[in-house]
């Protein structure tokens, strides 16, 4: 496998570091499974717009090694540590950097010091039940207003 070296820049530590294990758990894996990982099979590239998977798994490898990439860089306990350490408690009730911005800049500094991107945490504490509302990735979900709620007749 190979790492995109663009990822190198300063701004995409976590994702550099998501990759680099990511790619280490494929190894890990083929070691465990050899059965599922033909050694002889050329090279592979992962490409991922971003770890989360919000389509149906049709690639189990990658969902398999996407899972085993988050256990071993967001250990529970690593997590439970940082989120006490940053004063979050036990769950993060609301992650918006518009509406919740004191817990958005915690949940931040927790992806710096955990050397992960914002995408990869938000994922790991969704999956963990530890976000009780996550817009990260529409922070302006609250508001959203559709036609359909209003009767223009």
């Amino acid at each position: 496998a190979y790492v995109d070296q663009n990822l190198a820049n300063a701004g995409s530590v976590g994702r550099l570091n998501f990759t680099l294990v990511h790619e280490a758990a494929h190894q890990i894996l083929g070691m465990l499974y050899p059965e599922e990982y033909n050694p002889s099979a050329q090279p592979f590239i992962c490409r991922l717009a971003d770890e989360r998977c919000t389509y149906p798994i049709t690639d189990w490898v990658e969902w398999q090694t996407n899972v085993l990439t988050a256990y071993l860089l967001l250990p529970r306990e690593l997590i439970d540590r940082y989120m006490d350490e940053l004063g979050l408690g036990r769950q993060i009730k609301l992650l918006n950097k518009v509406f919740a911005p004191k817990e958005y800049a915690l949940f931040s500094e927790m992806a710096k010091r955990l050397g992960v991107s914002k995408t990869a945490l938000s994922i790991r504490l969704d999956n963990l039940g530890m976000i009780g509302r996550n817009d990260f990735s529409d922070p302006y979900a609250p508001i959203h207003i559709d036609a359909d709620d209003f009767d223009t007749a």
